[in-house]
């Protein structure tokens, strides 16, 4: 089955992907006005464990278990599926938090799943912005933390992609960064 019916925004937390899925899913409706849309947002805010820096392995399981099912099921019942994370998110957040032992299995887990279902389209990178982080309660608000988080995407996006069409960021591409 090539599903390849996801366009996932890419990036830490605070950089604007609910916003830029948003825009985009309402973009392909109007566009493709007989299609069936799906949208994924983020499940980090339903984890029942702690995340961010205070995360761990059980946090970061569940998050990358609850991604992979709804993307599989979304991509089941719609033409189209935009969602505001990738699964290498979560692989990037167990980077940074050093859970080594979680990083390898989940990598392992999302190279099969990018080269056996091939559930991307596109994979667009969103980088942190140039301003504060909001605390809304599930955010964590440290820019370095968001900063680590970035550039173990860029890292993991780099190494894993595969067959996947990764949009880069046009600061990133211009300076050599990818």
């Amino acid at each position: 089955m090539n599903l390849g019916k996801i366009i996932a925004f890419s990036g830490s937390h605070g950089t604007g992907k609910t916003t830029a899925a948003h825009a985009l899913a309402v973009k392909l409706k109007l566009e493709n006005p007989g299609a069936k849309i799906g949208f994924l947002s983020e499940v980090a805010r339903e984890c029942p464990y702690p995340i961010n820096r205070k995360g761990g392995a059980e946090g970061q399981l569940w998050i990358f278990g609850q991604q992979l099912s709804r993307e599989l099921s979304l991509c089941a019942q719609n033409d189209i599926v935009v969602a505001d994370r990738c699964l290498l998110d979560c692989v990037a957040y167990a980077s940074v938090l050093r859970l080594g032992h979680v990083v390898g299995k989940l990598a392992w887990t999302y190279e099969i799943y990018v080269h056996e279902v091939k559930p991307y389209k596109e994979i667009r990178i969103l980088p942190p912005k140039k301003t504060f982080l909001a605390a809304d309660g599930v955010r964590d608000t440290s820019i370095v933390f968001q900063r680590n988080v970035h550039k173990a995407l860029v890292d993991l996006h780099k190494r894993y992609s595969g067959p996947v069409d990764v949009v880069w960021p046009e600061e990133e591409a211009s300076n050599g960064s990818v």
